[in-house]
């Protein structure tokens, strides 16, 4: 999954991660990518969520596809 936000928004790994348990267990949860503009999440199971919220605003979820 790609969500928009990266290090120029300020965002850590403990940030993403912490949103993402709030939709999904932490064991469910792979490998994070933190570039610039965007953050990359491995997940074992399927995120059913549009966006979710990072450092007070909402970021957008979306799937990626290669």
């Amino acid at each position: 999954y790609m969500i928009r936000g990266g290090r120029k928004d300020k965002i850590r790994p403990k940030d993403v991660i912490g949103a993402l348990c709030t939709v999904m267990e932490f064991e469910k949860i792979g490998t994070l990518e933190i570039q610039d503009t965007y953050s990359l999440v491995t997940a074992y199971e399927p995120v059913y969520a549009d966006s979710i919220r990072i450092k007070g605003k909402m970021r957008q979820i979306m799937i990626r596809k290669d």
